[in-house]
């Protein structure tokens, strides 16, 4: 792989969770704080902390698989937070889409299976 192509995939899979934990905060944000009580009471900064804090691990590994597409620590830094970040945003999806307002986004109960480890 040329480093064009490492670092065009890192810096795609970093987009990729920001865009993830902005949607799952957007979901946060229009649910009823009494469904999530980590959510309770909502509080902007909070929220704002811990999504930069979510996407340091990410960043860290696109810096390192952008720069150094040889070394796999990058990637798995890559892997292993959008790992985390997928089954966050699935778990707020599939809460909003079946409780907050069922039947608002399609698969809500297959992100709930999924998230469950029932599939």
């Amino acid at each position: 792989m040329s480093t064009r192509t490492a670092a065009w995939l890192a810096w795609s899979t970093w987009a990729l969770a920001v865009v993830l934990v902005a949607f799952g905060d957007v979901l946060n944000v229009l649910e009823p704080s009494t469904l999530d009580p980590n959510l309770q009471p909502y509080n902007v900064a909070l929220r704002v902390q811990l999504a930069l804090t979510i996407l340091v691990v990410p960043t860290v590994g696109a810096l390192v698989a952008a720069r150094r597409p040889g070394n796999p620590i990058g990637w798995l830094l890559c892997a292993a937070a959008l790992t985390d970040i997928v089954r966050g945003t699935g778990e707020t999806y599939a809460r909003y889409a079946l409780i907050t307002h069922p039947g608002s986004f399609p698969a809500g109960e297959l992100a709930f299976q999924k998230d469950q480890g029932i599939i």
